[in-house]
């Protein structure tokens, strides 16, 4: 039998907190620091896509709506900036954090789609949390703009982030045009008075079409964003709800960065024999500890 290992996801940094077995394994486990050209997503070395790239608004809208085909997608999200003196800064993003329901996002959705409509795009709402554009049936291929995943750009000034090409200055004046319908629409209006944060744009990013293929590099998972359970589904990986109550087989990838609850349960396997290896991933590094690592007993 080979050997098991869970792949931890873990939140913005890892630490032994007050569980002495999780800070006795970080102790005694194996850590590399994160290097520079480390990519972006934690799992990004474990699904192998053909052709290679990301492509992420595809991807979750075949998790979303399911109707992805061979069509050029491009991720819309509702967003919330603010104008500081100099720049422009992204400072949240979805429905979730945002208070935004489906009929608010429907509500916004028809006030933009003329806008988008002019230009050649369909806008559509299959949840709340991610807003999506294609190109209406019979256009050319539309030049999506490179910029990066919102979770990247969070906090960040935009127009260093915005690139200097042309397509970057047609995606800016959209950019700058969607503020202008946002800013004027009853529902910001609302939001305000209410003293929440007003939906005022949108981050395009993940352009391009559904890969041909998906390859795994884990067995299963438990958890995850919606690209990670977009990047299983293509791969023909169905998420379980729990780790397995038995032995676990093969890799496991375990995503506790929006959920923690299922640590202890991981734990208490790990106690009991079930995995042979645990590797930790987190934004400031990796950790892996193996079965024989307990003998670090100098380590605390």
């Amino acid at each position: 039998m080979g050997a098991s290992r869970v792949v931890v996801l873990a939140p913005v940094r890892l630490r032994g907190g007050n569980d002495g077995r999780l800070a006795r394994l970080l102790a005694r486990a194996d850590h590399w620091p994160r290097a520079a050209d480390m990519p972006g997503h934690l799992y990004a070395d474990l699904f192998l896509a053909t052709p290679a790239g990301w492509p992420e608004a595809a991807l979750t809208r075949q998790l979303d709506a399911g109707d992805a085909g061979d069509t050029p997608w491009l991720r819309a999200d509702p967003a919330f900036f603010r104008a500081e003196t100099a720049n422009v800064r992204l400072l949240a993003f979805g429905a979730h954090a945002l208070g935004l329901n489906m009929e608010q996002a429907r509500a916004l959705q028809e006030a933009l789609a003329p806008l988008f409509g002019d230009e050649g795009f369909e806008l559509s709402v299959p949840v709340p949390d991610r807003w999506y554009l294609r190109p209406f049936a019979g256009n050319a291929a539309p030049e999506f703009p490179d910029l990066p995943p919102v979770e990247d750009a969070l906090g960040r000034d935009l127009f260093d982030l915005w690139p200097e090409d042309d397509i970057g200055r047609r995606w800016r004046r959209l950019f700058s045009e969607v503020q202008i319908v946002l800013a004027n629409h009853p529902l910001n209006r609302q939001r305000a008075q209410a003293g929440r944060p007003p939906v005022n744009g949108l981050w395009f990013h993940g352009g391009g079409r559904l890969p041909r293929q998906v390859r795994a590099q884990v067995d299963a998972l438990v958890g995850g964003d919606a690209l990670l359970r977009a990047l299983a589904q293509a791969a023909g990986i169905t998420p379980l709800q729990a780790l397995p109550a038995d032995r676990i087989e093969g890799r496991l990838l375990l995503d506790l960065r929006a959920d923690a609850s299922p640590l202890p349960a991981l734990l208490e396997a790990w106690q009991q024999r079930l995995v042979d290896e645990i590797e930790w991933r987190a934004p400031d590094g990796r950790w892996l500890h193996r079965r024989w690592h307990r003998w670090r007993f100098w380590r605390r």
